[in-house]
């Protein structure tokens, strides 16, 4: 539109091949791409000479995702992480992704940088029974929040830097332990009739970074501590229930995560 600004429009088909886990199960070998429709609309605009903003709306179509080929059933790879799938699937499902974002970015300038970002999104599949339902990924929500500066020691040929970023998202959904179920059965058993009907709580990070680089003839030297979940919070993973302790059991992911880094780059 001018000279501070500018308008995109993007559009693409993608087609995915099914996983290992979902090919090896009995019918599945047939089982065709997943595909989707992406389409995309963003303005940018130049606030300052190291200050950007970005928003924009997007959408994507999903199509032929394999599915239950029974008429009730609520089973959609578009859910699947972990574990086995079932067998004799069709490649009749659907999904819907769509939502908008708005990205503020400071340029690295003047030794130091940041961006922030915020988006609001829906996260829809159909399975064989034709109901319209919240994904596992519906979490409808997310923020991250990155800040970085570096300083320099000419003399020594030095750069400390210090990285900070935060990330705040809406919480997995999950289907509801069936309690009942779970005691006659003696192991974890979910309730079919409404799946992934209720979330987990919203997931919270921060993570730190500290590196120490040299500068020397020809290549350059980089030790770096990351230390990952800074504050030790207990985000939540899944719930199950222990016939042990005859109740159900939350499990929560890693505390604090640090990792130690050395690189050089020639």
């Amino acid at each position: 539109p001018n000279s501070n600004s500018g308008l995109d429009i993007a559009y693409s088909l993608v087609s995915q091949y099914q996983s290992p886990q979902l090919i090896a199960a009995t019918g599945n070998q047939d089982l065709g791409f997943t595909r989707s429709h992406h389409g995309d609309i963003s303005y940018t605009r130049t606030l300052s000479g190291d200050l950007n903003l970005r928003s924009g709306v997007f959408y994507q179509h999903l199509f032929d995702v394999p599915i239950g080929h029974d008429a009730s059933s609520t089973f959609s790879t578009v859910n699947l992480l972990e574990g086995f799938a079932p067998g004799n699937l069709v490649n009749e499902g659907t999904g819907d992704n769509y939502g908008v974002d708005v990205t503020l970015e400071k340029l690295f300038y003047s030794k130091h940088y940041f961006l922030v970002g915020a988006s609001y999104y829906e996260s829809k599949y159909t399975a064989g029974d034709g109901v319209r339902r919240d994904s596992r990924f519906n979490g409808n929500y997310t923020f991250t929040g990155v800040y970085g500066k570096e300083w320099l020691k000419p003399a020594k040929e030095r750069t400390i830097g210090l990285n900070l970023r935060v990330l705040y998202l809406g919480g997995l959904r999950h289907s509801a332990v069936d309690v009942a179920n779970s005691q006659l059965a003696s192991e974890t058993v979910f309730d079919t009739t409404n799946p992934f009907g209720e979330k987990l709580n919203d997931y919270f990070r921060l993570d730190l970074r500290l590196s120490f680089r040299k500068n020397k003839p020809g290549y350059t030297r980089t030790f770096a501590i990351d230390i990952q979940n800074l504050t030790s919070q207990q985000n939540e993973v899944y719930n199950y229930y222990d016939f042990t302790q005859q109740k159900i059991v939350t499990k929560y992911q890693l505390g604090i995560i640090p990792v130690l880094v050395y690189r050089i780059d020639f």
